[in-house]
């Protein structure tokens, strides 16, 4: 089930922020003039309560004066009665005087009465006017709250007046604020450089690599959105063909690599079992607080994770091969992909004009930006490694496609049999670029088929296609003439002044006569100044020297810790080059290869595999560290037939001044192609109508 991560980022002069405060003060200022209105219903109501009050005051002081009046006027009528009879009795007339003294006090007493009364029905109106002139002021307090809550309402109006006339917009412009599509969530991209702080995203962490065989794994979210990218749609959501997936300013689609530790060869590997000493296990790097807690534990860090002296948090990697956009090296599916052939979608038909050859992939690959260059074989390695850990932990297609349950064919399919198809799959197929058997950039259908982690998420067309050209590795060698070779165990060359130690391994072609010597790597121990004998190779059988032959012998070298590889230029001069004695200097560090010397198996062309020999060193440091982030093999690790463990992908082993690394193979390559193959047998000015290559960066740093 996908996981969909929203996010409403702060940018440009208006801001979320911004909004959210409008739309506070808004309620605000609403929730107020509701209170004033509430406040003014109350007032009203105590003045009417008031007025009621008043009115039944005066009304109890009426009845009180009516029967005031009502006392005089009996007082009168008994005064009157007292009269007629003052004739008829003195005691009457006593008493008739009792009763008018009486009838005088009632008439007093209902003077007080109409008096205090009438003083109540004052006081009564004067409330009524009091509470009359509360009404009015709660009026106008009503009238207030009513003009506030009108103006709290044009702000809501003006807010959405800004959202719907202009101002706002789905995806990031300067100068605009975020607009909420029609599902009421707003663009990934409109967020700042803290992802990791500021987006929640779930089940799905940042920067993790994911487990062996689960959904996404192999790719991952960038820590920071790096200038010049954006998210896609589906960046963020699992499952989606575009998770860890980003598009750069000129239209390349390229995919965030996070960095992991790896383990090769350990008995707790899960898939040991099956695998033995060939079994891959990888953990993210937030598995461990340290390297040297994973290091500990028998996981490696990759040497592709390691840029400029400082361990980095990825890399960003093209989804497809490069092709030619504009005059820009992009990534761009269903491109047409460039080589460094005259003929077929030639480097210099980019801006700049870079050489046709393999050391103009620099040039080529900076046309999109001074960051990015032909991607390294540290981190072809690393995908590689990915890629077989994925394969053996996978259980079904659900999230490797190209998965098969027997174990023969567990390796991504690609552009490799001359025909647009697969050798392999018969289900793959491409589309042609018009340029003989050559597959447009991620043509391949069924896609996930085609990616490093069988998902649509990954990286295509590592297998096959278009030979790419990768940085990191080279070799400073010399050639010498051989005079003379001795049919006798081991066999005995004369070169003059060779100038080599014991131990070196060289390459012999080209000699006449003893012809079994030629196209193969020895072990050479040192006679004299002029003599070598080639370890382990028996002449006695072999046909006499007659002539001529060429032995070559080199150092391999591997770019330095220190170096970034964005710094590489394409020539064999300067300090920055990465062909030559000069640039190798400053920028490189010696490897030692474990070329296969043990005659007779010791020939060109190799495959990855020897039975059951462990393949890839398990170590944390050292020459067999830097072999398996280079994708090397160890001693024992290659033979003639490979094994379908490793794909039977071509090692094509060999010894060439100004080495430049190829991988992968091309689409008429057949078994050879794949995530591991490797020729080493190219040079910096070779040019090619099979070989292209595709664009790399570290955009991220601890350092940055």
């Amino acid at each position: 089930m996908a996981i969909t991560v929203k996010v409403s980022p702060l940018t440009s002069q208006a801001s979320v922020d911004d909004l959210i405060n409008i739309r506070n003060a808004a309620q605000s200022a609403a929730s107020g003039a509701a209170g004033s209105a509430n406040t003014a219903g109350q007032h009203q109501s105590a003045a009417e309560q008031a007025r009621t009050t008043a009115t039944e005051q005066a009304a109890i002081a009426g009845q009180q004066k009516q029967a005031a009046e009502q006392a005089a006027t009996t007082a009168g009528e008994r005064a009157t009665l007292a009269g007629q009879h003052k004739d008829a009795s003195a005691q009457s007339a006593q008493l008739s005087g009792e009763y008018a003294a009486n009838a005088q006090a009632r008439e007093a007493t209902a003077g007080q009465h109409a008096s205090f009364a009438q003083d109540q029905a004052s006081a009564a109106a004067l409330k009524a006017t009091e509470s009359a002139s509360h009404a009015a002021e709660s009026l106008t307090h009503r009238n207030a709250a009513e003009d506030e809550a009108a103006k709290a309402k044009q702000s809501a109006d003006t807010a959405a007046a800004i959202v719907t006339g202009g101002t706002a917009t789905l995806t990031p412009e300067p100068g605009k604020i975020p607009l909420a599509d029609s599902e009421g969530k707003i663009d990934i991209n409109w967020l700042g450089k803290d992802t990791a702080a500021r987006i929640m995203l779930g089940a799905v962490r940042v920067n993790d690599i994911g487990q062996p065989g689960s959904l996404g794994y192999g790719v991952g979210i960038c820590p920071e959105l790096p200038a010049g990218y954006t998210a896609m749609p589906g960046t963020f959501t699992l499952g989606s063909d575009e998770y860890g997936n980003y598009q750069y300013s000129d239209g390349s689609v390229m995919v965030w690599v996070p960095a992991y530790y790896a383990r090769i060869a350990h008995a707790d590997n899960p898939s040991y079992g099956v695998h033995g000493v060939n079994s891959i296990h990888t953990e993210p790097l937030h598995k461990f607080a340290t390297r040297a807690d994973a290091e500990a534990a028998g996981y490696l860090l990759p040497r592709a994770f390691i840029d400029g002296g400082e361990v980095v948090p990825g890399f960003m990697h093209d989804k497809y091969r490069c092709s030619n956009n504009g005059g820009t090296a992009s990534s761009i599916k269903n491109g047409n992909p460039l080589s460094s052939h005259a003929d077929h979608s030639p480097f210099n038909g980019l801006t700049g004009a870079p050489a046709n050859n393999y050391g103009g992939a620099i040039a080529a690959a900076k046309t999109r930006g001074a960051q990015f260059f032909p991607n390294s074989r540290f981190m072809r390695a690393s995908l590689a490694l990915l890629h077989d850990a994925h394969a053996q932990a996978s259980t079904s297609t659900s999230h490797n496609a190209w998965w098969d349950v027997n174990n023969v064919t567990n390796f991504v399919k690609g552009c490799n049999n001359n025909a647009l198809g697969d050798t392999n799959d018969g289900s793959v197929s491409y589309v042609s670029d018009g340029y003989s058997n050559c597959g447009k950039t991620g043509s391949g259908t069924p896609f996930a088929k085609t990616t490093h982690n069988g998902q649509g998420c990954g990286i295509a067309d590592l297998n096959g296609n278009m030979y790419t050209i990768e940085l990191g590795l080279t070799c400073v060698a010399s050639t010498k003439t051989v005079t003379g070779a001795t049919q006798a165990n081991p066999v005995a060359l004369t070169i003059t002044g060779h100038g080599l130690t014991t131990g070196e391994p060289v390459m012999i072609t080209s000699v006449g006569g003893m012809t079994q010597l030629n196209d193969k790597i020895y072990t050479a121990t040192v006679v004299d100044a002029n003599t070598l004998t080639l370890d382990g190779v028996d002449g006695t059988g072999f046909t006499a020297y007659t002539s001529g032959g060429s032995l070559t012998s080199g150092t391999f070298y591997t770019a330095a810790e220190s170096t970034r590889m964005e710094d590489f230029t394409g020539g064999n001069s300067l300090a920055t080059d990465h062909w030559g004695a000069t640039g190798v200097a400053a920028m490189m560090q010696p490897v030692g290869l474990k070329l296969r010397t043990d005659y007779p198996n010791n020939g060109f062309s190799l495959r990855y595999g020897d039975g059951a020999n462990q393949v890839l060193s398990e170590a944390i440091s050292g020459d067999d560290w830097l072999r398996t982030g280079l994708g090397l093999p160890m001693a024992g690790g290659i033979s003639a037939g490979g094994t379908s463990r490793f794909g039977n992908d071509y090692h094509h082993q060999y010894i060439r001044n100004e080495l430049c690394v190829l991988s992968g193979y091309s689409w008429s390559s057949g078994s050879n192609a794949g995530p591991w193959g490797v020729p080493l047998s190219n040079y910096r000015t070779s040019s090619s109508l099979y070989v292209g290559f595709a664009a790399a960066s570290y955009p991220v740093r601890p350092s940055a």
